[in-house]
């Protein structure tokens, strides 16, 4: 990936945040650019969690979000003993 959402090829952040001037699918900018780049810079406070559970493709939610996605989708997503 890239180190700064503005920098990704398909995104529209550079168009928000003032980078670029157009962007093919948005008309107009809902955010200053000052405003934009502070939201993208600001790194969330569940952010290792966040990262954890993109890696190991585990849900990001409590054990009742947790539950009802396994009960959906038929598939275990709680963290098990590792075994054979």
């Amino acid at each position: 990936m890239v180190e700064l959402p503005w920098d990704y090829k398909w995104s529209s952040t550079a168009f928000n945040a003032c980078i670029k001037n157009s962007d093919a699918l948005i008309k107009d900018r809902s955010l200053n650019q000052d405003d934009m780049k502070a939201i993208l810079l600001k790194q969330s406070d569940n952010y290792d969690t966040l990262e954890e559970k993109t890696r190991t493709g585990r849900p990001c939610g409590d054990e009742s979000f947790t539950s009802l996605t396994e009960k959906l989708t038929g598939t275990k997503l709680k963290i098990r003993k590792a075994g054979r």
